[in-house]
């Protein structure tokens, strides 16, 4: 099977190799240019639009960046009075001794405290003394009706995949499939699971350099498959809100995804020639858990 030939953009990265990226691209770069005549107070209707975003998606993603603008301009402004750099030096110390010069690690509060109340379905952010976001909350980042949508492709994932969605009830079992993180079956409209998807990773006890990477066994169930398709503009939306709260981060999974898709071993091994699951963007360890209806915070 053949791999594609990479090539480069003028900035001289590689360019996009498939639909499901391009579309990721594509709506980084619209709701970047959107945020940016938020915060610069020009015309919107300025930005360039491709053709082939739909009304819902073009929706989507103004409801997005209005969303993270709100959250950014502070007016429900949470912040610590340490920095990450304190945090993380005294994370670093070794144990049973403490550093008299490290600050109290008290909560973050908000500036205005007994300005306002605390209002929780306001977004917001959380910055440490120094004004580094250490968190965002972003209640209403995603519209009800896309939230419905990707809720009925989990419950026809539940319903169609082969492979079961197990849960493991011992204290050991890792945070990911312990089901003390999850609700009661009969609470759920599907039943309470976890599935991964990666296009490469190293397999349980087949370390490099004796293994290559290889896709996840999730990859090769039609049912995953199609679960994917269903939520790739989710996943892009995703992806244009990490572009404006951390572009480097954004540009580095980016990179990686186009070097996975550019290495002639990965890209066979990943069956990308199938079409399906490299036509889209998906986090590489991406859990689907059982979820509050309704739920917004992103």
């Amino acid at each position: 099977m053949a791999s594609p030939t990479p090539t480069l953009d003028d900035d001289g990265s590689l360019e996009c190799p498939s639909q499901g990226l391009a579309l990721c691209e594509a709506v980084a770069h619209v709701m970047r240019s959107l945020f940016h005549t938020r915060l610069d107070d020009t015309d919107p209707t300025r930005v360039l639009i491709p053709e082939h975003f739909s009304r819902e998606l073009l929706e989507d993603c103004y409801l997005a960046v209005d969303t993270v603008y709100e959250a950014a301009r502070g007016r429900n402004e949470y912040s610590t009075q340490w920095t990450l750099e304190e945090y993380i030096a005294a994370q670093d110390a070794p144990k049973g001794k403490t550093n008299a010069g490290n600050p109290d690690f008290s909560p973050a509060v908000s500036p205005r405290v007994n300005e306002q109340p605390t209002l929780v379905e306001v977004p917001c952010h959380v910055s440490d003394s120094e004004g580094k976001v250490l968190a965002w909350y972003l209640p209403g980042l995603i519209s009800r009706r896309r939230q419905a949508a990707v809720e009925q492709s989990i419950v026809q994932l539940d319903g169609d995949s082969a492979k079961g969605l197990p849960l493991d009830g011992s204290r050991s079992s890792p945070w990911r499939t312990n089901a003390f993180f999850f609700r009661e079956p009969e609470e759920c409209q599907v039943n309470p699971g976890c599935v991964c998807f990666s296009p490469c990773w190293y397999s349980q006890a087949h370390p490099p350099p004796e293994y290559q990477p290889t896709p996840s066994q999730s990859m090769n169930d039609p049912a995953n498959v199609s679960f994917l398709e269903d939520i790739q503009e989710y996943n892009a939306i995703m992806g244009g809100v990490l572009a404006i709260i951390h572009p480097a981060l954004f540009e580095t999974a980016m990179d990686s995804w186009k070097a996975i898709y550019a290495d002639p071993l990965l890209h066979f091994q990943a069956g990308t020639g199938r079409g399906p699951p490299w036509n889209m963007v998906v986090s590489f360890h991406c859990s689907v858990l059982d979820h509050q209806p309704g739920d917004t915070t992103a």
